[in-house]
């Protein structure tokens, strides 16, 4: 049978359809008209996507002839491609993101979505990136006090085709890092990651696009092609509407309720909608027993709202003939009702639109806090910042008034005093103890307060004259220049100057090649200033004799670079590239110019004899051959004698005894350089430490002692060595007058280290803790008053071997302690002190700026002594350097014991977490979700520890024989749905 040609007409049912009347047409080929019908059935299902069948009215089937069919085929056709163009026309082009030279995105690139939640310093956050079509990326941190783990936004994590993979995978690994942190963290870290495994990042993520996703998209389809209403209690409500004019439309609607009917209204005007009337949605009270009883109510009020807006005519043709024909013919959509009545809701009215004004604040046009304009608004900021938030109190307005008047006393003082410095000067301010954020507030509002402040705190350049005439303004350095222009690039300094930026000469930047090494070295890196700011403070200590050029190479091979930043890093930098012939402030010694000591540091034996040779002065005057020399004569007769040069870090009785001798001889160098008299020494100092260890032998025979010797000498026994509190004689411990001083005796060794002389030093921290343990809480158990403090002369510093006029500094503390007794108040005064500037070693100055906390440490430490805390250590419990090794050891061992105990429970719990993950392969549904657990059992096995190799290595074995069971898994699952189908 020959093929026949027909033309398909298919019509929505306007009522059903979600978009209204909708006419679909095609032409096909079929043997005959009842074909032609079944298979216009199946082509407009693939036809009509937004909607089904149902929505559609009973095709129209008419006969064509083969040219008209194929004319029809090539229009359809012609349609089709001129639709994508337009599609792909309209479609608006977009720059994605880029990587950065890092390899991932910063975290300011377009389009960056971020679901965060904190807890005071913790915070967990995943972030997603699009990075092309149907690409999408992911980034997560993780941080509290025990932890942190971070990977930025890249490709390292993984691809994913839709955000909803992107945002699984990465809320996977956040998961898995929370539950293990639940487990095994305590207190606030552990409070946090239970609150992180409450959250939902997927929900937070997804309310942040301006488009729908395609899941949303998706439920939303069914819901628009189910013929039924939604849900259970939801009905379909048809609604006829009519418009009025140009301006005027009226909108009926009437369903059932319970055995009665109920109609609802909505009137609108778009030229004065103080004429709008009622909601489409609320129906009135008044019920009807019939639909037309209620369709008559509903043409009633529509009526009387025509009357009232002057609509008289409209209002007679509105009524003519059969009004619930009319309404039916007017029904134009249906809109969705809940069937259950409205409850009352939660919050009052009242609260609501309290909480709409107290909303503003956050609109997306406002920021939650004041951005900075320029330099010294963020001054201004920043200092308020500090003082319990009080940087959100200001206005945009008054942020600029305090900004404005902070920039006219800097330049009243520039002026007003020569060498002031103001970077130093700004630095000094951002550290004043404020009494309150009010007080702050108010003195940046008022320039004379301001003023001020300013001055007491103000920070000068030594040595530079008061500048008694005023001369006509130069053009100022790129260093003075930016102090007052923070964050401004020196393009921007060329730019204001008419300066060619492109030469970086000497009279526009001091030490160019400087500031490019910090510039390069800073490229990339977070830091809180700017290259040429570090520039600007590190010009301030160069001085003629500093090597720049060896200077900047040092810059670029800094590891770390917060160095540069940090000031008194940054001064030892720049000291460590600048000679030192002689201190210009200090008298100076005529001297011949020396070279360094010529000993390999490396060397213990070599380093052993400079410090012999520096008791003299001769370690700069020997020559390298010298050093070899010495330093082998005095290692020869060591080994030959069988003695050690140092126990551990320190040097043995032997070598001590030798450098004793070494002091008391004239010629140091002369004595050393003879083996015969070095060996001499160095018997001498062997045999007087036999006789000291050597005891006399024990005898039965008696001795006999004259009776005039023991009628003076009392009989009193020998005291032992106190190691312990047990070994205390026993009227010690059961003393009442010692009960408060055998309670603090005893020493944690795992909170004290040795000091660079070889002494226990106890932690501050440890001693408070045991007066708390011992009396209370400080300030009620126990506590203390700084009564005053001040700086005295300390050594004289000695330059080049001579002793100059002037001392060391050193900072005294006097404290009152306290402590309550038996209900008593017990107080004694105790005094700490600290050296505050003085010489290194190493002919540096040191400027401790700590000396306060320190000297406060050193009398608490001393008042606390007294009381019998820690007194096993002042008794020399520890000073036997074998003991000391011992204690040493077992608190290492200690130490290490607890960090295998933590790593083996931690590996064991992502092992027991990835099991719980491949556990589930046999069962698994499909292929997806087989690859689906296999990634979590993955990123569950990324919290496993990976302190050493061997753990790396561990866990890269657990992560191939996951991989593997995956493999398996979907080879079992590909056969069994393979014989499936065979079997079907």
């Amino acid at each position: 049978m020959a093929n026949k040609f027909f033309l398909i007409t298919c019509k929505s049912k306007k009522t059903k359809h979600r978009e209204g009347e909708v006419t679909i047409a095609f032409p096909l080929t079929a043997n005959t008209q009842a074909d032609a019908k079944k298979i216009a059935w199946e082509t407009l299902a693939a036809k009509d996507e937004q909607g089904t069948i149902e929505f559609f009215q009973v095709p129209n089937i008419s006969r064509i002839t083969e040219e008209e069919y194929n004319q029809l085929l090539l229009d359809n056709e012609a349609d089709q491609i001129e639709s994508e163009l337009e599609a792909e026309q309209e479609t608006p082009s977009k720059d994605w993101p880029q990587l950065n030279s890092s390899g991932f995105y910063d975290k300011d690139s377009d389009g960056l979505l971020r679901a965060t939640i904190t807890q005071e310093e913790n915070i967990a956050e995943i972030l997603v990136l699009q990075t092309a079509p149907e690409m999408w990326v992911f980034g997560y941190r993780y941080v509290t006090q025990s932890s942190s783990l971070a990977k930025p936004t890249s490709h390292a994590q993984g691809e994913f085709e839709s955000i909803e993979e992107a945002i699984a995978d990465s809320t996977n690994v956040i998961l898995n890092i929370a539950e293990f942190q639940s487990q095994h963290s305590e207190g606030n870290d552990q409070a946090f990651a239970k609150k992180v495994l409450d959250y939902d990042f997927g929900k937070d993520i997804l309310s942040q696009l301006e488009v729908a996703t395609e899941d949303q998209m998706d439920i939303e389809e069914q819901i628009d092609n189910q013929s039924s209403a939604t849900l259970p209690h939801q009905t379909d409500v048809d609604v006829s509407s009519f418009n009025i004019g140009k301006t005027k439309r009226i909108e009926l609607a009437v369903m059932p309720q319970d055995d009665q009917w109920v109609a609802s209204y909505a009137f609108t005007d778009s030229a004065n909608p103080d004429n709008d009337l009622g909601n489409i949605r609320i129906f009135l009270k008044d019920a009807k027993s019939t639909r037309e009883n209620a369709i008559n109510l509903a043409m009633g009020h529509a009526g009387n709202w025509l009357f009232k807006v002057d609509e008289v005519t409209a209002a007679k043709d509105f009524f003519k003939g059969n009004i619930a024909e009319t309404f039916d013919n007017g029904i134009s959509h249906a809109i969705v009702i809940n069937k259950t009545e409205p409850k009352e809701p939660l919050v009052s009215q009242e609260t609501m639109d309290k909480i709409k004004e107290v909303g503003k604040v956050f609109e997306d046009k406002e920021d939650d806090h004041f951005i900075p304009k320029d330099a010294t608004q963020r001054f201004v900021y920043d200092c308020l910042a500090t003082i319990d938030d009080s940087h959100l109190d200001l206005t945009e307005e008054q942020y600029q008034e305090a900004g404005d008047k902070v920039h006219e006393v800097l330049k009243e003082l520039a002026k007003k005093h020569a060498g002031f410095n103001q970077f130093y000067t700004l630095e000094a301010m951002t550290r004043i103890d404020w009494d309150s954020g009010t007080d702050a507030k108010k003195t940046f509002l008022n320039i004379r307060t301001l003023r001020s402040i300013f001055t007491e705190n103000m920070v000068k350049v030594q040595n530079v004259p008061e500048s008694k005439s005023e001369e006509p303004e130069e053009t100022p350095s790129f260093q003075d220049w930016s102090k007052t222009n923070k964050g401004k690039s020196f393009d921007d300094y060329a730019e204001e100057f008419n300066i060619d930026s492109t030469v970086a000469t000497s009279q526009s930047v001091e030490h160019p090649e400087l500031l490019e090494a910090i510039t390069k070295r800073m490229q990339g890196v977070e830091s809180p200033a700017t290259p040429e700011q570090v520039h600007t403070a590190l010009c301030t200590n160069i001085t003629d004799e500093t090597d720049v050029k060896a200077l900047s190479e040092a810059v670029l091979t800094l590891k770390n670079p917060a160095i540069l930043w940090h000031s008194t890093t940054s001064v030892n930098l720049i000291q460590n590239h600048t000679k030192h012939p002689e201190q210009p402030t200090y008298d100076k010694v005529e001297k011949s110019k020396q070279t360094a000591p010529l000993f390999d540091k490396e060397n213990q034996w070599q380093l052993f004899t400079h410090q012999l040779l520096s008791m003299d002065g001769n370690d700069v005057k020997a020559t390298e051959k010298q050093y070899v020399t010495i330093a082998g004569n005095i290692q020869a007769i060591f080994w030959a004698t069988g003695h050690k040069l140092k126990d551990g870090e320190f040097y043995t009785e032997i070598a001590s005894g030798f450098m004793e001798l070494i002091r008391n001889v004239e010629n140091v160098m002369a004595t050393l350089m003879d083996a015969k008299t070095t060996r001499d020494l160095i018997n001498e100092t062997i045999n007087s430490q036999n006789a000291v260890e050597t005891q006399p032998e024990e005898t039965s025979e008696p001795i006999e002692v004259p009776e005039q010797i023991t009628a003076q000498e009392p009989a009193n026994e020998p005291i032992q060595e106190v190691k312990t509190i047990a070994d205390l004689p026993e009227n010690y411990q059961s003393n009442p007058n010692l009960a408060l001083f055998m309670q603090g005796f005893e020493t944690d060794l795992a909170f004290t280290k040795q000091d660079h002389n070889g002494r226990l030093s106890i932690k501050t921290q440890y001693r408070i803790m045991r007066a708390t343990e011992i009396w209370g809480p400080i300030g009620v158990g126990w506590g203390y008053e700084v009564k005053r403090e001040w700086t005295v002369k300390g050594a004289p510093i000695i330059m080049n071997g001579a002793i100059t006029e002037h001392h060391e500094q050193v900072h005294k503390c006097e404290i009152i302690f306290w402590y309550m007794h038996e209900g008593t108040r017990i107080e004694f005064t105790q005094y700490g002190d600290t050296r505050k500037l003085y010489m290194s070693q190493y002919g540096k100055f040191i400027h401790d700026d700590e000396v306060e906390k320190k000297s406060l440490s050193d009398a608490l430490g001393k008042a606390m002594s007294m009381t019998g805390l820690c007194a096993d250590i002042y008794l020399g419990t520890y000073d036997d350097s074998g003991v000391m090794n011992k204690a040493e050891q077992m608190n290492l061992a200690k130490k290490k014991v607890q960090a295998l105990e933590f790593d083996g429970q931690a590996s064991e719990a992502a092992l027991t977490k990835a099991k719980s993950y491949t556990d589930k392969f046999a069962n698994a549904p499909s292929l997806a979700e087989i690859k689906r657990l296999e990634k979590l059992a993955i990123a569950a096995l990324d919290a496993m520890p990976k302190s050493d190799n061997e753990s790396r290595e561990k866990q890269e074995k657990c992560i191939e024989r996951v991989k593997q069971q995956a493999q398996e898994a979907i080879h079992t699952f590909t056969q069994d749905l393979q014989a499936h189908k065979e079997k079907a």
